[in-house]
């Protein structure tokens, strides 16, 4: 249990049809790995969603690292994450998230893949969680889906502390799409006892954590050596048109107090030589770790004060979401769901008297009644499923404060 390990995460961009080089950032990715210059112990991937680059890890690193999982359940897509071990693989398990974006979101896609989180229990006790939560599609409204993140955040913590609870070492691992101290990440952090590794490292380096103004005041290689940068920074090719105050770190190492961090920096920071571009569109996150004696794993001290006010700042963004996002998204197509009944009607019975516009109607008719059923289902089916879900996790919030309550009065 004293042992070192070193680990790799890594978003690699691994879109059919819509990543740029794909095979060819893939097949470098791959290379790097096998030529010695990145030594790891273990490496978790996101966006891994076509299976032909999972080949290409799978068969090509199967002597250095033999132990391999990729995990596929989806609706179109797998979640794309995988794992790749030195370390035996002993047990797995896929959480796929309940609340995972809007159906009517095609072009997002979240909801299709099936975003969710991989959970793989080592021989040598260590639990590692790797997870790629819903993007953010804008920094504010509908397509931040903050509220979508949290939620997800949430039922990633109530994993995480079944873990604490077994006195488990936990590494939660990925692209969480979260800026440091937002909701998501102030979950993780304080209602699931994580620490930052970045953030260990930094304090105990003595070095000053950067507020995101600060940041954007750095140069680009900087803001990566000082702020730990690995998202749409001007140094990746794929993001150099990105401004300065867009640079930020969403993926993270996040530890439980069974684990103390020896190292971190980002990686794949350079290009891929014969192609003079970055090997994808995020930079990697490594962070070397270690196993603390028992002795030396304090118990938590829970601040109920700072709990509350997370949890009323999730029940805030959930409140929102029912009150103004799902009206706004779904209410509208049930309105055209009963138009279409009444214009269908409208259109049976006039259609015998119109004449030479008889065919108007009967188009009218077979296109109102094809987008009106399609509407009808989208109201009733998907917006009662995301809307049940979000009260659900709101009735789980407000069960946490209730007993906050009850165990301080």
């Amino acid at each position: 249990m004293s042992e070192e390990i070193k680990l790799l995460t890594f978003n690699v961009w691994g879109l059919k049809f819509i990543s740029k080089v794909r095979r060819e950032r893939i097949r470098g990715i791959v290379d790097k790995l096998l030529d010695g210059s990145e030594n790891y112990d273990i490496i978790t991937l996101q966006e891994v969603w076509c299976e032909e680059d999972w080949k290409l890890f799978d068969e090509n690193l199967q002597q250095l690292y033999p132990y391999r999982r990729w995990f596929k359940s989806g609706i179109i897509a797998g979640p794309g994450l995988a794992i790749i071990s030195k370390i035996p693989i002993v047990e797995t398990f896929l959480y796929r998230f309940p609340i995972n974006g809007r159906s009517i979101a095609v072009n997002r896609g979240d909801f299709y893949v099936g975003k969710s989180l991989a959970i793989s229990k080592l021989s040598n006790g260590l639990v590692v969680m790797n997870s790629h939560m819903h993007a953010p599609y804008s920094l504010a409204g509908d397509d931040a889906y903050v509220a979508h993140r949290s939620v997800q955040a949430w039922d990633i913590v109530k994993i995480i502390n079944l873990y604490n609870e077994l006195n488990k070492g936990v590494i939660l691992v990925g692209d969480l799409n979260s800026r440091p101290q937002s909701l998501p990440h102030k979950l993780f952090t304080n209602i699931g006892q994580l620490k930052d590794s970045w953030e260990v490292l930094k304090y105990k380096s003595n070095e000053p954590l950067l507020s995101l103004k600060e940041l954007s005041e750095l140069e680009p290689k900087d803001q990566i050596l000082t702020g730990g940068i690995t998202c749409d920074s001007q140094l990746n090719t794929w993001r150099k048109d990105r401004r300065l105050d867009e640079a930020c770190r969403l993926d993270y190492a996040l530890i439980n107090d069974k684990l103390d961090v020896l190292d971190a920096s980002v990686k794949f920071v350079d290009k891929l030589p014969h192609l003079d571009c970055s090997y994808s569109d995020h930079f990697a996150y490594y962070t070397k770790l270690k196993f603390k004696p028992s002795k030396e794993s304090p118990e938590n001290v829970t601040d109920h004060y700072d709990q509350l006010s997370i949890y009323k700042e999730l029940i805030g963004e959930i409140d929102n979401y029912l009150t103004f996002t799902i009206p706004k998204h779904y209410d509208w197509r049930g309105v055209y769901f009963f138009c279409s009944i009444f214009t269908i009607l409208f259109s049976i019975f006039v259609t015998p008297f119109s004449g030479s516009f008889s065919i108007f109607f009967v188009v009218l008719s077979t296109f109102v009644s094809i987008t009106g059923v399609l509407n009808g289902l989208i109201w009733f089916i998907s917006g009662n499923y995301e809307k049940r879900n979000f009260e659900e996790v709101k009735l789980q919030v407000l069960d946490h404060i209730r007993g906050i309550e009850y165990s301080n009065s």
